[in-house]
């Protein structure tokens, strides 16, 4: 086997989304940014460590959101408090249809990009 994981998640934001993306990421959801390798800089965009796999957002021009069933699910400690959370910060919030073993909801970040939210039950 060739793949012995996942190095990183990419979305796209509007130019210029770095403070919301802080915001969000940091401020609402609690990852801790990482620094940008010097040769990425200057393309914009924020860096974060989700545990073992990164979450790079980047600025893209015109770009849009994939469908509506395009997603990143990220394992979370109390799915509940988080989505209280994100509701009382203003964030779109949508329930997930059950799955057996599992607390989960759906949330959208500033610029549309949809996020699974799972906890073990």
């Amino acid at each position: 086997m060739f793949i012995s994981g996942v190095h990183h998640i990419q979305l796209t934001a509007p130019p210029g989304c770095e403070p919301d993306a802080r915001a969000f990421y940091i401020g609402l959801l609690g990852l801790d940014e990482i620094p940008k390798p010097r040769s990425l800089q200057d393309r914009g965009g924020v860096w974060f460590r989700t545990g073992n796999c990164d979450l790079h957002i980047s600025p893209r021009e015109n770009d849009t959101p994939p469908g509506t069933n395009w997603h990143v699910a990220l394992r979370v400690k109390n799915a509940e408090a988080l989505r209280r959370k994100l509701q009382e910060a203003g964030a779109r919030i949508d329930p997930a249809p059950e799955i057996p073993g599992w607390k989960r909801f759906f949330g959208y970040d500033p610029f549309g990009n949809k996020l699974e939210f799972l906890e073990i039950a």
